[in-house]
């Protein structure tokens, strides 16, 4: 997911939004329907094979880290002459990974490190 926003950043966004509705739209639309979708069986699959915790509600879990995509792309944030969107992305995917592990999901990833 990291290379669908790392050029994306607030003004595009905000251009696309007031500029090109239709477009925004359908970028929502994918990112609420598809992705959303895609995450969330990802997670359940993970819930069902034990890798994830399972005292938390998913759909919740699944919108915040959808729209946590959104907080790394904003420059006023994260201004990319001072953070590397790479890097930016993969710290917020480790530490929601890291916050739905179970132990034996920790260990299924430290074994595949």
């Amino acid at each position: 997911m990291e290379g669908l926003y790392r050029k994306i950043d607030n003004r595009f966004v905000h251009d696309l939004q007031k500029y090109q509705p239709a477009t925004f739209y359908k970028l929502n639309e994918y990112k609420n329907g598809y992705l959303y979708n895609m995450l969330k069986q990802n997670i359940e699959c993970g819930i069902q094979q034990e890798l994830f915790r399972k005292d938390f509600d998913v759909d919740v879990i699944v919108k915040f880290f959808l729209e946590s995509l959104s907080v790394i792309s904003n420059t006023s944030i994260f201004p990319s002459g001072k953070y590397n969107t790479k890097q930016v992305t993969e710290e917020v995917f480790k530490h929601f990974l890291n916050g739905l592990l179970t132990l034996k999901g920790q260990k299924e990833i430290h074994h595949h490190s």
